[in-house]
């Protein structure tokens, strides 16, 4: 496959997550998004957690590798985040609109520079790399408990 193609799918996978958030959208309400059972966090924290490792962590770790940056001072974003907006819409509105926003700023970037890397981090292709594996992890976590809660909603009780 040829950098031109490589660049082209991993933005692909990117913009894929806008997509499955609309998708959710059509479910988030029938299952306790909200709800954190003790020493774990909500669905709906776990929805704003993609947003949040994306502008603090991600785009902030590409533009300092384009731009020759130390990026020893940021940190993924801890497990146990949690959101402060309760309203699903709203999260799911700006996960989806930051992402776009990401994906648009990934487009800008010239096939030369996909290439730029610094020892800690690699190049951008293995950031945005690892940006996929993060979202499609937490996306199946995400996935698994709304369909284990839909189904023990609809499941009737003896």
């Amino acid at each position: 496959m040829s950098q031109s193609a490589e660049v082209q799918s991993l933005i692909e996978d990117i913009a894929y997550l806008a997509h499955e958030l609309e998708a959710l959208k059509g479910v988030i309400e029938a299952v306790p998004y909200q709800e954190r059972p003790p020493g774990t966090v909500s669905i709906l924290d776990m929805i704003a957690r993609l947003r949040e490792q994306q502008e603090a962590y991600y785009q902030p770790l590409i533009e300092r590798t384009l731009t020759g940056a130390s990026t020893a001072d940021l940190k993924p974003v801890d497990e146990s985040y949690t959101e402060e907006n309760q309203d699903a819409e709203q999260v799911l509105n700006s996960v989806i609109e930051k992402r776009n926003s990401y994906t648009a700023y990934l487009k800008s970037i010239s096939s030369e520079q996909w290439n730029n890397s610094t020892d800690s981090t690699g190049s951008v292709i293995d950031i945005v790399k690892d940006h996929i594996l993060f979202d499609r992890s937490l996306m199946k976590e995400i996935a698994e408990i709304v369909l284990t809660l839909d189904k023990s909603r609809s499941t009737p009780q003896h």
